[in-house]
């Protein structure tokens, strides 16, 4: 019971762990922002459901949805950017209204992608774990599915589980997992295993295809190795 109370934990990490902070809170006017836009959009919740553009402030590794607009400029879908960009305060802004305006200076670079989604969407059995080879008598599998932005399940060598992927850039692969539930059950001699896998999945910034599978990564750390299921 203890080993299922801790994997809820990591579970409510994981999920906790996908929340951002907004891009700003103060600013000076006439300020000049770079930013990174991804070729990935998200479903996201502002004053209501919506479609946010995900960026990055150049220079900083922390991926953030964008509930605003910014004039000037409509991004194509399937490609990446790099954009400057100028951001004033509005004086007085209606309540359901952002209190800073952003506007395009210009585009510094427009790249083409490929949805990194479609290449990766597939069937995989786990071998490897933080470097240690997954027993032949454990079972671990990931699905990874292309709808929604993105959607794992599968098995953790015990329980199965679903949730949320959300692929966060297809250029450099940047992504997070959660928030992800699974079953409860107890399976003798495999619960720490479990406990390691799901620590993984919370730890992920980045996934990258290889030949025949997929890895996920903490950094420029391997956390997890897959194979594709034939």
């Amino acid at each position: 019971m203890k080993l299922l109370a801790f994997l809820g934990s990591l579970l409510l990490l994981t999920s906790c762990g996908a929340k951002k902070k907004a891009p700003h809170t103060t600013i000076e006017n006439n300020e000049i922002l770079t930013w990174i836009i991804s070729d990935q959009r998200v479903n996201c919740t502002g004053i209501m459901p919506q479609e946010c553009l995900i960026f990055q402030n150049k220079g900083e590794e922390n991926w953030q949805n964008f509930y605003g607009s910014i004039e000037g400029f409509e991004p194509e879908v399937g490609y990446s950017y790099e954009i400057e960009l100028k951001a004033n305060a509005v004086t007085n802004p209606a309540a359901d209204a952002s209190s800073i305006r952003y506007s395009l200076v210009r585009i510094v670079s427009q790249t083409p992608v490929k949805n990194l989604l479609s290449i990766i969407n597939d069937s995989y059995g786990v071998v490897e774990l933080y470097g240690e080879p997954i027993p032949r008598t454990t079972s671990m599998l990931i699905e990874i599915q292309e709808r929604n932005n993105g959607l794992v399940i599968g098995n953790s060598g015990c329980n199965g589980f679903r949730g949320e992927m959300t692929l966060l850039d297809s250029n450099t692969g940047a992504v997070r997992f959660g928030p992800i539930a699974a079953t409860e059950m107890y399976c003798d001699g495999k619960m720490e295993l479990e406990i390691n896998f799901f620590k993984a999945l919370g730890e992920v910034t980045h996934i990258q295809s290889i030949r025949g599978g997929m890895q996920l990564l903490k950094g420029k750390s391997i956390l997890l190795t897959a194979m594709r299921i034939d």
